[in-house]
């Protein structure tokens, strides 16, 4: 009977530290770090400061554009959607009350992602981190920027049976029909003269596209700070990671 109630009450509290009610936390503070996993792949990973081993929490794999091709730890802290969560938040730039609660897993790529060969190193990515970490399977989204917006269209594509939901940030054409995606997928673009071959792209194909002000380079920066509910949570953590 012990060993019954035990298992209840561990059923119970994974459904406690589940999506619905831990996505997102007040003031949230990250910490970040590299990581390899069994097949040598290098990644960065951003987590909560506060992480208890058994708190199960959403991930997002984050794909980076073309700019940090072979980056290190450095390289990818300064880009764009890492380095607003990690340098900006809490300043007057960035100051959501409410920030995501979960995993951040920016793997590196020397090349673009857009083939099988990367495809075969994220799903080795998610089995070794989903095996070292309390991750809530159910709830693993895919994003990314540029070469990575494009990477985010061939991997929801292609991985569906991994994500749940996609957000591409002024990503490009690979010849895949928007349509033809079968999990929820989302797209970002700015509205400056220097997002325009995205935005091109983008414009027509994504039903729900939604635009920030800003250039390419920063359009991640820009959407991280976007809240249309003015609730003081991220729209684009609410959207890959709705609490209902």
């Amino acid at each position: 009977v012990d060993k019954v109630v035990a298992k209840i009450n561990e059923k119970e509290m994974k459904k406690d530290n589940s999506l619905a009610g831990n996505t997102f936390g007040e003031n949230v503070k990250y910490t970040s770090k590299m990581e390899t996993d069994s097949s040598g792949m290098r990644y960065l990973v951003i987590a909560p400061e506060d992480v208890d081993p058994n708190e199960e929490l959403p991930m997002l794999m984050y794909l980076h554009g073309s700019g940090e091709k072979g980056a290190g730890q450095d390289k990818l802290e300064r880009s764009a959607l890492p380095y607003t969560l990690l340098k900006e938040q809490g300043s007057n730039e960035f100051n959501f009350p409410e920030n995501f609660r979960g995993y951040i897993v920016c793997p590196i790529n020397n090349g673009g992602w857009c083939n099988e060969s990367s495809e075969k190193c994220l799903r080795s990515i998610v089995n070794n981190f989903t095996s070292t970490h309390n991750v809530d399977k159910e709830n693993i989204a895919v994003a990314g920027h540029s070469m990575g917006g494009m990477g985010t269209i061939y991997m929801a594509k292609h991985m569906e049976d991994v994500f749940s939901r996609a957000a591409v940030i002024s990503g490009y054409n690979t010849g895949i029909d928007i349509s033809s995606i079968n999990i929820p997928i989302y797209g970002y673009v700015g509205t400056a003269s220097g997002d325009s071959g995205a935005y091109n792209y983008m414009n027509g194909r994504f039903t729900n596209l939604k635009q920030v002000n800003s250039g390419h380079g920063r359009a991640p920066s820009a959407v991280l700070k976007l809240d249309e509910d003015k609730n003081g949570v991220p729209d684009f953590f609410e959207w890959l990671f709705p609490s209902d």
